[in-house]
């Protein structure tokens, strides 16, 4: 049997969806009640957090890495620079927070963020732990 969240269960209950290729109510050759075998699975897998959507702050980053990828030219520009040339950007950017007003500082942030990421995500490629 294969594992069927809770969120398909209830699809199939309500008639929203079918399960191994039957809706409820229809006939099936085991068992008028075969599909409980799948709610009991349902209801005893682990609990899962209901996704969070991203906020502002983590979609502007994530924007903001599109727009850096599109101009520079994604990961294979930023695997040629090491981990000095990270930290040089990302104090460049930290500098001129220091006096700018609030929306000014927000974009800069934005944008360390997105740099850090990026250096991450090229740690990762390079394999270094």
């Amino acid at each position: 049997m294969t594992t069927i969240t809770m969120k398909e269960v209830a699809a199939f209950l309500l008639g929203e969806a079918s399960l191994d290729g039957y809706w409820f109510g229809e006939r099936h050759p085991i068992s008028p009640f075969w599909w409980r075998e799948h709610l009991r699975a349902a209801l005893s897998a682990p609990a899962t957090a209901p996704e969070q959507p991203a906020s502002k702050a983590l979609q502007d980053v994530a924007t903001e890495r599109q727009r850096q990828d599109a101009k520079w030219g994604g990961p294979e520009h930023d695997d040629l620079h090491s981990f000095a040339d990270w930290h040089r950007f990302i104090n460049e950017r930290l500098a001129s927070s220091a006096y700018a007003n609030e929306a000014r500082t927000r974009k800069l942030l934005i944008e360390i963020a997105a740099l850090a990421v990026a250096a991450a995500e090229s740690i990762d490629r390079k394999g270094t732990p």
